[in-house]
């Protein structure tokens, strides 16, 4: 992953799902507050064919998986989310972590908001639907959005299948970087972080 190095986790299931998914899939009937666009015909049957419980031999599968955490970025642990960076400009990437994508499952839709649209801190940039939950996602840090991932709105496995590169969700011009920033996850903070998920995981039972 572009020579960055990376915190190998082992498990899958963390023991309290991310935020960004405010209803489980069996109560997808109403709308999620923050919701920023309907919900596709073809994402709705995809998720209920697939259904919404794991059995117990997979999860236990999921719980000796291992994932990385790339230390180049900023995580918000609350919402499994990641912001990294830009090499060159003033401008951010946000993403889904590989542990939020665990709980998630399958993403089979994702809708984000347009190109120029303003935002504070935890309001949502985005909806998604996945295997097993459904739900807004809500910003980590305040700013405009200044690209849309398309490859991700015509393909939403790609945040499956490449959460820290090709599956980036929307590139922010940040509006307080400094101050926000600073209260995620990064550096020397990821350590200890990353403990604790590990540790709920191991304490969570598997029915």
């Amino acid at each position: 992953m572009g020579g960055s190095s990376a915190q190998s986790v082992p498990g899958g299931r963390i023991s309290r799902l991310p935020a960004l998914l405010c209803i489980r899939l069996a109560d997808r009937s109403g709308t999620p507050a923050g919701e920023v666009a309907s919900r596709s015909c073809s994402g709705r049957q995809h998720l209920a064919a697939r259904g919404s419980r794991i059995p117990a031999p997979h999860r236990q599968a999921m719980r000796d998986r291992t994932y990385e955490i790339p230390r180049d970025r900023h995580y918000d642990g609350a919402h499994h989310l990641w912001i990294r960076k830009n090499d060159s400009g003033s401008g951010v990437r946000l993403g889904i972590d590989s542990l939020g994508l665990e709980s998630l499952g399958e993403l089979a839709y994702v809708s984000l908001r347009e190109v120029g649209t303003s935002f504070a801190r935890g309001e949502p940039v985005g909806s998604l639907e996945a295997a097993k939950m459904t739900g807004a996602i809500a910003a980590p840090i305040g700013g405009t959005i200044v690209l849309r991932n398309d490859d991700v709105l015509a393909d939403p496995m790609l945040v499956n299948e490449d959460p820290y590169e090709r599956g980036w969700l929307i590139e922010i011009e940040p509006a307080r970087w400094e101050a926000e920033s600073a209260e995620l996850i990064s550096g020397g903070a990821i350590d200890p972080w990353v403990a604790a998920e590990t540790e709920r995981l191991r304490a969570e039972p598997l029915a």
